[in-house]
């Protein structure tokens, strides 16, 4: 009966999804299909689901009446999810469907993938006010219970929907959509999420006062930046010996991104001096000792470092929609990089167009971008994005975040699972955190 009850909600998901206005208007639900729907759900979840089910029965009709109104504003909460996953095939089906759409097919999609995780960080927000309110109102049932029915029904509700909608878009069913007006309403979100990322960007003086009060406070992805913004003269006289100074502090103290980008500016000869491979092996072998992939990957090349692509070829292969470039090519922006002149609008923009196609770094150093300039919910939530697709900075700042209670309310569980999983990939600082949280 359970199981039947979600379907249904999902269907009336599916199909009462109605756009506000200037949003793309999704297309209508399908008519049940002779396909096989399958749905993978995670077994922890699977078996929360059935304990909640237990205990539901045994509470009182008022009881259950409340525990039911808090149901449909949790759903209400997953309908820009839902909203964003509906955008996401309007989008591949307007890219194999329309020129002028496909002419500009990997920005779609990179404004697609923005669009999307802006919607999961505002049903994130909302459900999280939802449940403190519940907290308060139902403290006759387990929360954990209602956590974990809420967590089963939306990986059965997105689940049942992005199935419906393969299914609707291999019928034609997105036939309608006007893909000139969907692709205004990705641009226009995009170039808000662009200006949101604006004030105090990486280069203007209030950002450069900012990192260097935090880099001497001992914030080691602060003193890193810090000494890439010295480095390359980024907003400051450039000054060498006092880049290197900084991240060798950031690298002393164990943190792999400063340990991989002083392997590379060595390896490069980028350090004030020639190139010294050496060093870079040491610092790079570090780095990829706690799990940084791009350093594991430079280290095996790094006899045969050589100056990277010209940008020509970098923005060539960024264009045709691959991330890494994008993302490369924003850091040749920001810092001025082998010869590139500095341009933070130019930098801004390959860095939410790598973040948007889904790149973990860019996701990273956007949300400390976010997080510097006072936006706390978005840089939250794009670490967040960062943190599962396995960025070891990420996951230890995010779990920094949560232990101490200052950004956000304080919470020991996921604090104690993210540094978990930093500390899994070897982190040395999740390591230690970990070990306090977990009073020994």
């Amino acid at each position: 009966m359970r199981i039947c009850i979600l379907a249904a909600l999902a269907f009336f998901c599916l199909a009462s999804g109605v756009a506000k206005a200037g949003e793309p208007t999704p297309a209508a639900a399908p008519a049940a299909p002779k396909h096989t729907i399958r749905l993978n759900i995670d077994p922890a979840l699977q078996k929360l689901e059935t304990e909640y089910i237990v205990a539901e029965k045994n509470l009182t009709p008022e009881q259950q009446a409340a525990l039911k109104t808090f149901q449909i504003e949790d759903t209400k909460a997953i309908d820009g999810v839902l909203r964003a996953i509906d955008t996401l095939f309007q989008v591949r089906h307007c890219a194999a469907n329309d020129e002028a759409f496909k002419k500009e097919e990997q920005q779609h999609r990179a404004e697609a993938g923005v669009y999307a995780q802006q919607a999961e960080m505002r049903a994130n927000a909302a459900r999280q006010e939802i449940r403190a309110r519940r907290l308060t109102a139902t403290p006759f049932i387990d929360a954990r219970l209602v956590d974990g029915h809420y967590a089963f029904f939306t990986q059965f509700a997105m689940g049942m929907y992005e199935q419906m909608s393969e299914i609707g878009l291999q019928q034609g069913k997105f036939a309608k959509t006007d893909c000139a007006a969907l692709a205004r309403h990705l641009a226009e979100n995009y170039s808000a999420a662009a200006a949101a990322a604006a004030p105090n960007a990486p280069g203007t003086a209030g950002h450069v006062a900012q990192l260097k009060a935090r880099a001497d406070s001992g914030d080691n992805d602060a003193m890193t930046s810090y000494g890439l913004v010295l480095l390359s003269g980024q907003g400051v006289a450039p000054d060498a010996a006092a880049g290197v100074a900084y991240l060798q502090r950031a690298a002393d103290a164990g943190y792999s991104r400063g340990q991989y980008m002083l392997g590379l500016m060595h390896g490069m000869g980028m350090a004030g001096g020639p190139a010294d491979k050496e060093k870079a092996k040491f610092w790079l072998g570090k780095a990829a000792a706690q799990g940084d992939k791009k350093a594991e990957a430079m280290l095996k090349s790094v006899d045969q470092m050589k100056p990277p692509p010209p940008i020509e070829e970098l923005r060539k292969r960024a264009e045709a929609g691959d991330a890494g470039a994008a993302y490369d090519l924003s850091g040749r922006y920001a810092y001025g990089m082998y010869g590139t002149p500095k341009d933070q609008v130019a930098a801004d923009k390959w860095r939410l167009f790598s973040a948007g196609k889904g790149h973990p770094l860019a996701q990273s150093d956007l949300a400390v971008q976010m997080l510097a300039n006072g936006k706390v919910e978005e840089g939250i939530s794009w670490m967040t994005k960062a943190a599962e697709g396995g960025v070891v900075n990420s996951q230890y700042e995010l779990a920094s975040i949560y232990a101490a209670g200052k950004l956000v309310p304080a919470d020991p569980a996921k604090a104690k699972a993210w540094a978990g999983k930093a500390a899994a990939q070897g982190d040395a600082r999740a390591v230690k955190l970990l070990a306090g949280l977990s009073g020994n």
